[in-house]
């Protein structure tokens, strides 16, 4: 019985908190245009004051397997995905890219970020 109580009070060691790993995506070029500048800009904004993020791209991407383009906007944090954030990113492409197919976002590590500059260049880097 003694052993049993035990049990009750015993801590489980919590795993630790991941980022699960992203998705495979062949990258194929920089999604750009005057629209997409100008959101760029407001966005380049937004990161300055996030001290996390160190990179960020605007890209033409497909998934294994697929032919159509996405257009993903990728963020090189050290930190974890904010959701605040990425709902004002969210907002701001629907309002300035609303013929433009979903924009998705993607949040990796920067040392995850090596194949996407090689066909493409980031539009913000921390200083």
């Amino acid at each position: 019985m003694i052993k049993t109580f035990a049990r009750l009070f015993r801590r489980e060691t919590k795993p630790a908190v991941q980022r699960p790993t992203p998705p495979a995506y062949a990258w194929h070029s920089e999604h750009d245009g005057e629209i997409e500048r100008d959101l760029k800009q407001r966005w380049v904004q937004m990161f300055r004051v996030a001290p996390s993020i160190r990179r960020a791209f605007l890209v033409k991407a497909t998934r294994p397997g697929e032919t159509t383009l996405q257009v993903l906007l990728v963020i090189a944090s050290r930190g974890e995905p904010d959701a605040a954030l990425a709902e004002s990113i969210e907002r701001m492409a629907a309002a300035e890219l609303p013929a433009e197919p979903d924009l998705e976002l993607l949040w990796l590590r920067p040392s995850e970020c090596a194949p996407i500059e090689r066909v493409c260049s980031a539009f913000y880097y921390a200083a």
